[in-house]
């Protein structure tokens, strides 16, 4: 009959292209676009380091000059921010405020903020560290070290005079 004749043929073309797919091997790929906007991690050292005054003048202001510039706004205009203090030990903070800084850390561990910073943010879009600090690493692992393993770039900003003080 009629039907018998389209059903057994549309199993024979249902069947030689199931055939072909097993033979061909076929690949299927699925693509699709996925944006993140780009994290920039600012690290701002609150040891007690900070708060000498220099030959250029009080380390603690230049610092909290330096998170209100116009030069700061415009960074944080492209990118999202994600705000962090150390000492010995690394702080996640919201925002950073004038008055929510310290200054009272016992040290500076710039290799541990580091390291860290790459164990608490291995699900964000990281792209940058600005590390603002008076370079003085008095505590832990290398700085360098630490710096290179993250695998993204770091730019520290320096605070103050490089001289040691008496």
């Amino acid at each position: 009959s009629r039907l018998l004749r389209v059903v057994l043929t549309a199993l024979r073309g249902v069947s030689l292209f199931l055939l072909f797919l097993l033979l061909g091997e076929p690949l299927l790929s699925l693509v699709y676009h996925h944006s993140e906007r780009p994290v920039l991690a600012v690290l701002v050292d609150q040891s007690r380091s900070v708060t000498i005054q220099d030959r250029t003048g009080d380390r603690k202001e230049r610092l909290l000059g330096a998170l209100i510039s116009p030069e700061f706004k415009k960074i944080s205009t492209g990118s999202e921010i994600l705000y962090g203090t150390f000492d010995t030990k690394l702080r996640l903070r919201q925002t950073i405020a004038r008055d929510s800084l310290s200054f009272a850390g016992d040290g500076t561990d710039i290799g541990g903020a580091l390291k860290e910073l790459k164990s608490l943010t291995t699900e964000r879009n990281l792209q940058g560290v600005l590390l603002l600090t008076d370079g003085t690493a008095t505590a832990g692992p290398s700085p360098l070290y630490e710096a290179e393993e993250l695998g993204i770039p770091v730019f520290a900003v320096g605070i103050g005079d490089s001289s040691e003080p008496h």
